[in-house]
C-alpha cells in the first residue's frame, strides 16, 4: 500500500508551467485592466473578479506546493518528517 506522502505528491503535484500560466494570465488581465483605468476612469467588477481568482489560484498553487514538500527538506538532512507540535 503506498505511503500518504507519496498519494499526496501524486495527486497534488504541479507544474510550473501551470504556475507560469497563472502568473502570465494575471499579468495580461492586470494590463488590461490599466488600460481599462486609463480609457474608462475604472476597473469593470468582472475584471475584478478574475484578478481576486487569480491571486487566490496562485496563493493556492504556492501554499499546496508547501504543503506536499513539507518533509522534504527535512528529509535531505536526515531529520524525521513527522511534524509534531
Amino acid at each position: 500500500m503506498p505511503k500518504m506522502d507519496e498519494i499526496t505528491k501524486q495527486v497534488f503535484s504541479i507544474e510550473e508551467k501551470k504556475v507560469s500560466t497563472l502568473i502570465v494570465a494575471f499579468i495580461f488581465f492586470s494590463g488590461l485592466g490599466g488600460y481599462q483605468v486609463i480609457k474608462e476612469g475604472d476597473i469593470p467588477p468582472n475584471l475584478v473578479n478574475v484578478l481576486l481568482g487569480l491571486i487566490t489560484a496562485i496563493g493556492a498553487v504556492n501554499a499546496v506546493d508547501k504543503w506536499v514538500n513539507r518533509g522534504k527538506a527535512n528529509e535531505e538532512q536526515g531529520g524525521d518528517t513527522n511534524e509534531t507540535g
